[in-house]
């Protein structure tokens, strides 16, 4: 199982009004993103929704170990460009309409 988990470098988030964001990839796939948003906007339902994928992720890694998969973690620090930026929103949108139509 290869983890790859991303943040902004400290330049970065100076240059965006000290707000950082922190992403996890497990094989490629985004599993788990969050970050520092507007006030009305840093709650559970919005840009920390995905705290709700926690317990799913600690029974993969719980499951990869117990089947003896390697386990790589890799830290990567990144600058976030604006496309970035307006992808992922685009993406945490997406996202959050698809949980809603689940439930």
């Amino acid at each position: 199982m290869k983890i790859i988990v991303t943040s902004r470098t400290e330049k970065e988030i100076e240059k965006c009004d000290y707000r950082d964001a922190y992403e996890i990839k497990i094989n490629g796939e985004r599993v788990f993103k969050v970050r520092d948003d507007e006030p009305e906007d840093n709650n559970l339902s919005r840009s920390f929704s995905d705290v709700y994928n926690i317990p799913n992720l600690l029974e993969l890694a719980y499951e990869a170990g117990k089947n003896g998969e390697l386990f790589n973690i890799e830290y990567i620090e990144r600058r976030y460009h604006i496309k970035t930026l307006l992808s992922f929103r685009k993406e945490y949108y997406e996202n959050i309409h698809s949980y809603y139509r689940r439930t």
